[in-house]
């Protein structure tokens, strides 16, 4: 029997070596593929960088001529039209909506100002600044996008138009989302052990970060679709792409900094 689980075991040792050296091969077979499909790629990309000048000159002499017909002003003035038609909106809604934005605002305010708000009021308090901050901006880009649609415009408005209400839409949101969860102007609503230089610090990012996807995204919609620049298109994608590592690398040096240690100062939302 013992002579039986020797052979076994020497069986299965030899099988597992077997199986490793499979996987070495394997591995060191895949490797000068990996490398070849990563040359490929930074040639494709640097072929397209190279034909970023002859877009941006051609996006350049049509944008040229347009101006030069009238299509261009008329373009721009169309789409401040757009924009003021959700700006409208959005104004008619405020003026409803703006006392009880000022109601929430006192009952922040209310008490001592050194005294820190329960943790549940505040939470409490900053959703319900959050929803109305978020349905005046969901009802700007609903009446712009829907105005946009309802009529015929020039080539191009549209897209632009729906592009910047995304950008903008994303920016605000972002930015209410943030305020709810670290108020930076009102320490006594924030729900994370963050300091003021930190919280205002990661507000940026957050909304630099939102501001350069959903702009990169939209400006590469713009050229790839409208504009018939892919490498213009890009080349957008790449900077966006390299800052938005820039602003990744900021969260975490924030991170690792002084600015997330605050002791006794930790809340708890429930």
């Amino acid at each position: 029997m013992a002579v039986i689980f020797a052979a076994l075991a020497a069986r299965g040792t030899a099988m597992a070596a077997g199986n490793g050296e499979t996987a070495s091969i394997a591995m060191q077979a895949r490797v000068p593929l990996l490398v070849e499909e990563a040359h490929e790629r930074a040639a494709a990309s640097w072929r397209r960088l190279q034909a970023v000048p002859a877009d941006l000159a051609r996006v350049s002499g049509s944008w040229s001529a347009a101006w030069q017909s009238g299509d261009g002003l008329r373009a721009v003035i169309y789409g401040v039209i757009l924009l003021l038609i959700g700006g409208g909106v959005e104004w008619l809604y405020w003026c409803y909506a703006g006392c009880a934005r000022l109601a929430i605002a006192e009952a922040a305010m209310a008490g001592s100002d050194d005294a820190a708000l329960a943790p549940r009021c505040a939470a409490d308090l900053s959703s319900r600044r959050a929803l109305l901050e978020a349905c005046g901006c969901t009802l700007f880009a609903i009446s712009t996008i829907a105005a946009s649609s309802a009529f015929t415009w020039p080539a191009g408005v549209q897209e632009a138009v729906v592009g910047f209400t995304f950008l903008v839409a994303t920016t605000r949101l972002t930015g209410i989302a943030v305020r709810v969860i670290l108020a930076p102007d009102c320490p006594r609503l924030r729900l994370l052990p963050l300091n003021d230089a930190a919280a205002r610090q990661v507000r940026r990012i957050a909304i630099g970060l939102a501001a350069l996807v959903a702009g990169g995204s939209s400006l590469r919609s713009l050229c790839d679709e409208s504009f018939r620049a892919p490498a213009l298109g890009f080349a957008v994608s790449l900077v966006a792409a390299l800052v938005i590592c820039g602003f990744a690398l900021d969260a975490i040096w924030l991170w690792s900094s002084s600015g997330f240690k605050t002791p006794g100062d930790r809340r708890r939302v429930f």
